[in-house]
């Protein structure tokens, strides 16, 4: 007995140093998951814009079954840049070209059946000249834009999965400005067990939204800090001479931020 004492003393404080170097860190696993999800309750909109990713089944379902619902007559897919228009009295869509949405609509044209809708979204992401380091998220959420400015469209449900919530969010934030009346709707089938996701997959996918969050917030600061360099050295550039060509111009400072409006990135 007196030989176990200290070996059953040992392994009761090493469980006890395992046990609180693990509970924090789960803690704030299961905080960070649920800092992902963000919803809003539905409402009527001009358009719902779908984030399919790798997802072909139950993010299309939560935008059918809107549609059905009657919240929305027109169903837009970025990565093929494709259009559909609810069919009345139907619980099925039909595609439609962009100009029988709106004439004239300066656009990319329908995804070719010899083209992949990976291709198609490369050639108009070159087409657009979005930044080869932009998430391809926020290339999505940009296109989306467009073709709603294209339209006249100002409302729009946002549909994609519970864990891409908090992403979409940050990302239409940058995108759209307060004239915009955007909702986020997670997939409803789509399941949750509380704060954790119900299959591994989706776990899986939660864990990766860490980081390409952290890359989105880094390269939009840095584009922020470029745009407001860009727009204080033109000012600077017209400052007119007021005592002669001895005048001494004014370095880069921060004091023309005030007035300026929209020194921040431009969807």
């Amino acid at each position: 007995m007196n030989i176990l004492t200290p070996f059953m003393n040992t392994v009761v404080k090493r469980f006890l140093m395992v046990l609180a170097l693990t509970l924090p860190v789960g803690l704030i696993f299961i905080l960070f998951l649920r800092s992902l999800l963000y919803s809003d309750a539905p409402q009527r909109a001009d358009i719902i814009v779908l984030f399919l990713g790798g997802e072909h089944e139950l993010r299309p379902r939560e935008a059918r079954q809107l549609l059905q619902e009657g919240y929305c007559n027109y169903l837009f897919v970025p990565d093929s840049f494709s259009f559909y228009r609810a069919v009345p009295g139907k619980n099925a869509i039909t595609p439609v070209r962009l100009a029988d949405v709106g004439p004239g609509i300066g656009l990319p044209g329908p995804l070719s059946e010899h083209e992949t809708t990976v291709a198609y979204f490369r050639k108009n992401r070159a087409a657009y000249r979005f930044p080869g380091f932009y998430e391809s998220t926020h290339v999505e959420t940009l296109l989306a834009k467009r073709a709603m400015d294209a339209c006249g469209f100002k409302k729009a449900l946002l549909v994609s999965s519970p864990y891409h919530m908090r992403r979409i969010k940050l990302m239409a934030g940058s995108v759209f400005d307060s004239s915009y009346d955007i909702k986020l709707i997670p997939t409803r089938f789509e399941k949750w067990n509380g704060d954790i996701p119900a299959s591994w997959r989706d776990l899986r996918h939660s864990i990766m939204e860490f980081p390409k969050i952290i890359w989105f917030l880094c390269y939009e600061q840095a584009s922020r800090w470029g745009e407001r360099e860009r727009l204080c050295g033109n000012a600077e550039e017209r400052l007119p001479p007021f005592f002669g060509a001895s005048e001494v111009r004014p370095t880069h400072t921060m004091t023309c931020l005030p007035q300026r409006a929209g020194c921040g990135a431009q969807g």
